[in-house]
């Protein structure tokens, strides 16, 4: 029954983004599942129920949607630059990384605010939230979350971003953000 579900947001996800890979579709679909039970994937319920909706606003990524005032009407004030994600380490459906990486996310803007509040880790396989510090560099626009402990062995992890907002005028993030990894057996 589920074949033919998948099938179908992978072909909408490519009809939205043909540029996507089979790890990016992948990921995608990973990263927004909802797990059906207590420990994340299982034999019995894969990575857990199809969340088209949310593979979508992954794919799209943040600052999707409709354009700007300023962008149609030539005598509106400039539009404030909503923050987004430009880069994220390891990249969205890593395999075999390090269980003492140190995840990092790159903005187009500076932002402020970043706390545990607004990035998160979470350890999909068990369904439960690591425990991190955060840290952010205003130079390289880059956040750089610490796990207080080393990552468990062939787990699948997933960072996500929301509330973040510009250091310029305080516009927020304009979509959140979500990337998936997966640890080595190291």
């Amino acid at each position: 029954m589920a074949t033919p579900q998948v099938s179908g947001a992978v072909a909408l996800l490519r009809s939205i983004r043909p540029e996507l890979n089979p790890d990016d579709v992948l990921a995608a679909l990973i990263g927004s599942a909802r797990p059906l039970v207590t420990g994340g994937r299982n034999a019995d319920s894969g990575f857990g129920l199809l969340q088209v909706a949310g593979a979508v606003d992954l794919v799209l990524g943040p600052g999707t949607g409709p354009l700007p005032v300023a962008a149609t009407d030539p005598l509106a004030a400039p539009a404030p630059i909503a923050p987004s994600v430009i880069g994220v380490s390891p990249t969205a459906g890593s395999r075999v990384v390090a269980r003492a990486a140190r995840p990092q996310i790159t903005f187009s803007v500076g932002i402020s605010g970043v706390s545990t509040r607004n990035v998160t880790l979470k350890d999909v396989t068990t369904g439960r939230g690591v425990a991190i510090r955060v840290t952010y560099n205003a130079t390289t626009k880059v956040v750089t979350i610490l796990p207080r402990f080393k990552l468990a062995a062939n787990h699948t992890y997933r960072i996500t971003v929301v509330r973040v907002v510009s250091q310029a005028d305080g516009t927020p993030i304009a979509r959140g953000f979500s990337s998936t990894f997966m640890t080595g057996r190291r």
